[in-house]
């Protein structure tokens, strides 16, 4: 049974991690295993650097990283985070963010020092999300938390809770400008919610043009995050999206 699995951005591989005991190293275009690494224990999860050069590697104890070699997984760094069932890179490759229990860890790539810790959830974080710009992070927590930080500070800028729901994963689409939740349902299907909270004049006025990116000749002018927090009831969440 594969436990983790991760792409990775500039080659095409593709690292999994199984109950086998095994990390996997396929090329997804050629449709084969490029690498493979027995261990003494179970890992529970994986990550693997936009570059393709290094993985993430939880376990019981510890949070490994191994560099890729032609043919061999060579340790590099150990850190102090047992169980980690959560590990993603950001885009750019200079940061990774670890669910340790119900706190997120986000490590320098190059240093593994801790630059910012988030707290809020009162459970497991299930899932960690890095905005296209990695700028922005949100985290979906077993507790029926979803938040969404400043990485830079490690503020938090919105919230959605629903203390009955119990949430999986998440997706996010742009940069932190439109979330999605998929939460299990009674029937056990996964159901992908995806709604706009109401937006007053006056806050409509203070939302301003702060970027813009050139595709194919045309000037795409994206609006900047409403920044104040969303809660909600039952009936639905209130994410962040587009106004």
């Amino acid at each position: 049974m594969i436990c983790g699995m991760d792409v990775c951005v500039w080659k095409p591989l593709l690292a999994t991690c199984g109950r086998d005991r095994t990390v996997r190293i396929w090329n997804y275009l050629e449709k084969t295993v490029d690498g493979v690494k027995v261990f003494k224990e179970e890992p529970h999860s994986i990550a693997i650097h936009p570059s393709g050069l290094y993985v993430l590697v939880g376990f019981t104890d510890k949070l490994r990283l191994l560099s890729l070699l032609m043919d061999d997984m060579r340790l590099v760094r150990e850190l102090p985070v047992k169980a980690c069932k959560e590990a993603q890179y950001s885009h750019g490759g200079h940061l990774f963010a670890v669910a340790n229990q119900a706190i997120v860890q986000i490590f320098d790539a190059y240093t593994c020092e801790v630059k910012v810790q988030l707290r809020g959830h009162q459970q497991a974080v299930r899932s960690v999300i890095w905005a296209q710009r990695d700028r922005r992070l949100i985290t979906v927590g077993k507790d029926g938390n979803l938040f969404l930080w400043e990485v830079r500070t490690g503020t938090r800028l919105a919230e959605f809770m629903q203390p009955r729901a119990t949430f999986y994963a998440g997706a996010l689409f742009g940069d932190a400008e439109v979330g999605q939740v998929v939460e299990r349902v009674r029937r056990g299907a996964l159901v992908g919610r995806d709604e706009a909270p109401p937006v007053d004049a006056e806050h409509r006025r203070r939302v301003q043009d702060d970027a813009h990116e050139f595709h194919e000749g045309h000037a795409l002018v994206r609006r900047r995050l409403l920044g104040r927090r969303a809660t909600t009831s039952c009936k639905g969440p209130e994410l962040l999206r587009r106004e």
